[in-house]
């Protein structure tokens, strides 16, 4: 029979409590990483959702603009608007001539279930004659910028500005 000097007695199972420990910590690393990642992507996946939703309102205000003259009531409202009154340094900063008036708000076209257009906007920028070759000068060129943001329920936002040119007869 072996016999176990009284001095080693019980350190298997120290050992084996340490290793434990160092698992136990291995993994609960493991979750809180698995979980990180998850939130990320689904994160990612609601700024998509968003930014596609800000898109979509976008396309129904241009196809609205396009497909009759009542559609085209907000377009004249804010060639119609008031003096903007920023300084040339925030028409610099913001990138906007001196012609821009200010934004007018526009209803969304679309109903999104879960999120919502907390700022959507025309704004007149300016009219000239159009530069793009076209018929020289018998025709004038307005521009306008439209602005939306879109804005999903958990807190996902997209805002998006695109300019829109009208062309017509002078």
């Amino acid at each position: 029979m072996l016999r176990v000097p009284l001095r080693q007695r019980g350190a298997s199972l120290i050992v084996a409590l340490i290793f434990l420990l160092v698992l136990t910590v291995a993994g609960l690393t493991a979750v809180r990483f698995a979980t990180l990642e998850e939130r990320m992507a689904s994160n990612t996946q609601f700024r998509s959702m968003a930014h596609q939703l800000a898109q979509s309102e976008m396309r129904a205000q241009q196809r609205l603009f396009n497909t009759s003259a009542a559609g085209r009531a907000p377009l004249l409202e804010a060639l119609n608007a008031g003096v903007h009154g920023l300084t040339s340094s925030q028409l610099a900063n913001l990138a906007l001539p001196d012609t821009s008036r200010l934004p007018v708000a526009l209803d969304a076209e679309i109903d999104p279930a879960g999120a919502a257009f907390p700022q959507h906007s025309v704004r007149f920028l300016n009219q000239r004659i159009c530069e793009d070759g076209s018929s020289g000068d018998k025709f004038s060129c307005t521009y306008y910028e439209v602005a939306t943001t879109a804005r999903m329920d958990g807190g996902a936002e997209s805002s998006q500005v695109q300019g829109i040119v009208f062309m017509s007869n002078q």
